[in-house]
């Protein structure tokens, strides 16, 4: 609806404001504009408007409208969908101690929502903090499980901007891989995150390759009974790029089974191979943009948007 200079004028006379010394008014639901000579002469016209005041010198001394500071109305819906994402990182350190400035100027300069790290190399003691006060930009938070022990090495973790909501569950003990066991909210469901760093099979470990996959497809029958989209990922010692080899036939038979896929196709491993990985259910369509980036240690890093349907404001704009 459109009003002329004219209408427009015709409404100063209406408006009478006692307060001198008041700048700037807002005025709101400017009602009765009458087509008549006198409100009482015939039928009103209502106008709903919104419009900005300044004080404008008067003939009678009061502050007047000025016409020249009409606005545009926004009208605001929430009928609308909009896609709220989380810039998410794998990194695989290969020891955090000696690389906690890199990791937080790179957290930092990337913008990343949410990092999983694996190969983390905190011990659970005291001497840890201070690695972990280094590795932490401020307005994060820092989640994590240690590797305690005699052997050293693994260890993996979550670090997420504090306005973020995170709920931290009880992982499944398994002795051929780590793993820490997230929620995250993000718009109006949940995301499970699981965080997993798989042990070599060695005799120095003590583990065995069919120790890993009995102890993965548990993981997997426990994520069944979860409706919330799921995300597995980490460092699986895997050559996902080979897919002749046992190990790999393994997982990709295990992963067709459960309707599950795995999204990284470019080498993540200095050895030329694909061995940190990113799990989801198929067709869930949680993810995008993957991308393996730069080399933080002897790992390529992966990164990739979290993507989940949220509310939004719908904006319409109306001239008055």
């Amino acid at each position: 609806m459109a009003y002329s200079r004219s209408e427009l004028m015709a409404i100063r006379e209406q408006i009478c404001v006692n307060e001198v010394g008041l700048s700037i008014i807002t005025w709101t639901n400017i009602r009765q504009a009458s087509t008549h000579r006198g409100v009482r002469g015939g039928a009103n016209k209502h106008m709903h408007g919104h419009a900005s005041y300044t004080r404008r010198p008067h003939a009678r001394g009061q502050i007047a409208p000025n016409i020249d500071n009409l606005t545009i109305v926004r009208l605001v819906k929430s009928s609308n969908i909009k896609v709220k994402a989380l810039k998410c990182t794998l990194i695989n350190c290969q020891s955090m101690c000696n690389k906690a400035r890199r990791i937080n100027d790179y957290i930092v300069h990337e913008h990343i929502d949410v990092a999983l790290l694996t190969e983390t190399w905190l011990i659970g003691c005291e001497m840890d903090q201070k690695t972990i006060g280094d590795v932490t930009p401020s307005d994060y938070k820092f989640r994590h499980k240690a590797r305690t022990g005699t052997r050293g090495g693994g260890g993996v973790g979550i670090m997420y901007r504090d306005d973020i909501r995170l709920d931290t569950h009880s992982a499944i003990k398994a002795k051929s891989y780590e793993s820490v066991h997230v929620t995250l909210t993000v718009g109006e469901s949940c995301v499970h995150i699981i965080i997993m760093y798989r042990l070599h099979p060695t005799k120095k470990s003590k583990v065995k390759s069919s120790d890993f996959f009995a102890a993965f497809a548990t993981l997997i029958d426990e994520l069944s009974s979860i409706s919330d989209e799921v995300i597995i990922a980490g460092d699986y010692n895997i050559h996902w790029d080979a897919p002749t080899e046992t190990e790999t036939k393994y997982l990709v038979e295990r992963l067709n089974y459960a309707n599950m896929v795995q999204h990284v196709k470019e080498i993540t491993h200095i050895s030329g191979h694909i061995i940190d990985l990113v799990i989801t259910r198929e067709g869930q369509n949680i993810l995008g943009n993957q991308q393996v980036l730069s080399m933080l240690s002897d790992h390529y890093v992966v990164q990739a948007v979290i993507q989940k349907s949220c509310p939004q404001e719908k904006t319409s704009l109306t001239n008055f």
